[in-house]
């Protein structure tokens, strides 16, 4: 082969060592995916908590003396404990010592209540999530009133909790309406998921996509507490993860 015919070789051969060298580059780096930021899993498990927690406020009453045969009870002077709890007719939730859900009212300000005969320790929970007891008082005159000096207040115990109410709600959308509603949680570019965990380890919830092949998936996982209906809190964790 004369010494033009050479060259030529060796110029295509280049030429394709090249190409498979800027094939590699590009399949192995891949300049054209976003890179990898950690902070965003962050920021998406911000909004989440922002979006999904409740406050939950509580407090322990305990009733000097409960007289038999009487089936409700009335705290007097209870205007500014009902202030302080933010409790209303709507949101109020009342158990006795054995964790009872017990029908409660606000009257005039005034906290009423079914009465256990054999209880005069008592919690009131008060929150957006509770679905408070359905029911009436029996007779007011059924009641056992008690003045500010017949019964003890606990101190307030206020928490901000993740509402069992609010996920559930967020993942009938997220099935049903993800491109719309993942626009308040992240860059249109990217996605994101999350799974709720119980203690053991069993998924809750489900809120994931299946991740297109060759992107990298951040996650991360923190404990969160999750408050029900019936003002139950139980533990959990959360991994949030994005694309």
């Amino acid at each position: 082969m004369n010494k033009g015919g050479t060259g030529h070789v060796e110029v295509i051969i280049s030429f394709v060592l090249f190409i498979g060298f800027l094939a590699f580059i590009l399949i192995a780096f891949n300049p054209l995916k976003p890179a990898s930021n950690p902070a965003i899993v962050n920021s998406i498990y911000n909004v989440l908590e922002e979006n999904l927690s409740t406050e939950l406020n509580k407090v322990s009453i305990n009733l000097n003396f409960v007289p038999p045969g009487k089936e409700c009870f009335i705290l007097h002077n209870t205007y500014q404990l009902v202030s302080d709890l933010k409790c209303n007719n709507q949101n109020i939730l009342i158990k006795d010592k054995e964790n009872h859900k017990k029908y409660a009212q606000i009257t005039a300000g005034e906290i009423v209540s079914t009465l256990s005969p054999t209880s005069n320790f008592y919690t009131i929970y008060c929150s957006d999530e509770i679905d408070p007891v359905s029911g009436s008082v029996p007779n007011f005159n059924s009641c056992k009133e008690y003045d500010e000096n017949e019964y003890g207040v606990g101190i307030i115990v206020s928490d901000e909790l993740w509402s069992l109410k609010k996920i559930t709600s967020l993942e009938n959308e997220y099935t049903g309406n993800y491109p719309n509603m993942k626009k308040e949680f992240i860059r249109e570019t990217s996605d994101f998921g999350f799974i709720i965990w119980d203690i053991n380890l069993n998924k809750e919830f489900d809120l994931t996509q299946d991740v297109p092949k060759g992107l990298d998936v951040i996650s991360k996982t923190l404990p969160i507490n999750i408050v029900n209906s019936d003002a139950n809190v139980t533990k959990h964790t959360i991994t949030v993860m994005t694309w």
